[in-house]
């Protein structure tokens, strides 16, 4: 490797990405370079996910798989995937958004999903509400005179 080093080219892996639990589009499925100077261990390779990728959060927690079922844990070496490895990545949990964001091929399903979420929004927008309500109270009667409520 050495002489790679001395020819500028910078030494990594190529990897195959499945991201189709949460990229939607053509785009599910990509090819990503991971250079040994950037990526030390899986959890570098998920940080750089979530960096690219609006559909993840920080507060995500996110698996890597490869072979199937086989997990990959992040403090496993990078040194662990070879070029043209396909790896599959899954967003396992984050911030309440598991049933907002999961397709359904039942028919049944997204009907029970939709009402739950409508159900999620109007206590969202109620909290909202009851938030605003909390900071007007203060600033009209600072502004005029109390009334009697």
């Amino acid at each position: 490797t050495s002489t790679r080093e001395n020819t500028g080219k910078m030494s990594g892996r190529r990897i195959r990405l499945d991201l189709s639990d949460f990229v939607l589009d053509i785009g599910s499925h990509r090819w990503m370079f991971l250079s040994d100077v950037k990526f030390s261990t899986v959890s570098d390779l998920v940080d750089q996910l979530k960096e690219e990728y609006t559909q993840l959060e920080a507060e995500d927690m996110v698996q890597v798989f490869m072979d199937g079922d086989f997990v990959i844990p992040p403090w496993e070496s990078i040194e662990i995937l070879q070029s043209g490895d396909l790896v599959r990545v899954v967003r396992t949990a984050g911030k309440n958004r598991k049933d907002q964001d999961k397709v359904t091929n039942s028919s049944n399903k997204p009907n029970n999903k939709s009402k739950r979420r409508k159900q999620e929004e109007n206590m969202q927008m109620t909290k909202k509400r009851k938030v605003v309500t909390v900071v007007q109270d203060p600033t009209s009667s600072l502004s005029s005179s109390s009334d009697s409520d």
